[in-house]
């Protein structure tokens, strides 16, 4: 994406903080992104390029910019959230394919500065979830670290200077054990190497759990057994999960293995349901690990985890 789109996303982002409930990014609304896109007119074209003062203090650009953020994830422009994390990589490094499965709405609430000093900033918070658009998510709160930025060599994002961008943290690998937070969604637009394991790993999990959810509410209605063979997996539960997308392993076109043990068992059954193995990505009771080597699983009580070899070892499969 050339300096003009990224800047008119930028500028109009962290912008549009009209309403807490809605924010927009309104390409090349503002003049400034025509000036800030290009030399002024008359300007020599090889003096270099800087932008403009920004207006307000610290405090207001910290909350303009993190609106921005928000904007840009609800809007699913990953390009344009890449502007509001630190050392981002600007293209096409996974943030793309991680924002085909965002499919949540964020409201950010509160910004709270904790403690700013010279180009640093902590900031806490606090925002909620409208999940496809239906009731909030209670609220949750977390703190951010931020720093401005400041001159860049590359003359091509010059836009940035100034921008209060968030430093990104190491996020837990196992995902499904924690809550949504912004510095795990800036860990994904960062786009660092090996991000990719990582975003198609936080999916995996979902679809497991969904595919999970779904096994819970068919036995539910089939006297707790698992009445189907292992090819009508698809079939059974369909009219549980609604999505045929859930059955497919993320970045590839294999699908989920449901443990053939498992078809025609009741549940009451099986001695151990939280570490029973219902669905893995892998064929003949072999897990692929193709997650930093963990492998993804759903186990028959619906929840999803990432296990390593030594611990999958270990786990019954229902025979």
């Amino acid at each position: 994406m050339n300096r003009l789109n990224l800047a008119g996303f930028f500028v109009a982002a962290a912008t549009a903080i009209a309403s807490p409930l809605h924010f927009a990014l309104a390409q090349d609304e503002n003049p400034i992104v025509q000036t800030a896109a290009q030399p002024a007119q008359g300007q020599a074209a090889s003096e270099k390029w800087k932008p403009p003062p920004r207006p307000g203090g610290p405090r207001e650009q910290i909350s303009q910019d993190l609106h921005g953020f928000v904007a840009a994830i609800n809007s699913r422009t990953f390009s344009a959230a890449t502007t509001y994390v630190m050392d981002a990589r600007i293209g096409y490094y996974g943030a793309n394919e991680w924002s085909q499965y965002w499919n949540e709405k964020l409201v950010l609430e509160h910004v709270v500065i904790d403690d700013i000093k010279d180009d640093k900033a902590d900031v806490t918070v606090v925002y909620c979830q409208l999940p496809h658009g239906n009731e909030r998510t209670p609220d949750m709160s977390e703190t951010l670290q931020l720093q401005r930025q400041g001159p860049l060599k590359n003359e091509r994002y010059a836009y940035l200077e100034g921008a209060w961008r968030i430093v990104v943290g190491q996020p837990d690998v196992e995902f499904a054990k924690g809550p949504l937070s912004l510095n795990r969604l800036a860990f994904f637009i960062q786009q660092a190497p090996g991000t990719l394991d990582y975003i198609r790993a936080d999916e995996s999990l979902r679809r497991l759990a969904a595919l999970g959810a779904g096994a819970m509410r068919f036995i539910d209605d089939w006297d707790a057994t698992y009445a189907f063979d292992p090819q009508y997996v698809g079939e059974a539960l369909a009219p549980y999960t609604k999505d045929q997308r859930l059955f497919t392993v993320p970045g590839t076109n294999e699908s989920y293995t449901f443990n053939g043990a498992l078809s025609g068992q009741d549940i009451a059954k099986i001695a151990d349901p939280a570490r029973t193995v219902l669905f893995y990505e892998g064929h003949n009771e072999q897990p692929t690990y193709r997650y930093n080597g963990k492998a993804a699983l759903c186990f028959v009580d619906g929840h999803a985890a990432l296990v390593t070899p030594d611990d999958a070892k270990t786990l019954p499969w229902g025979h």
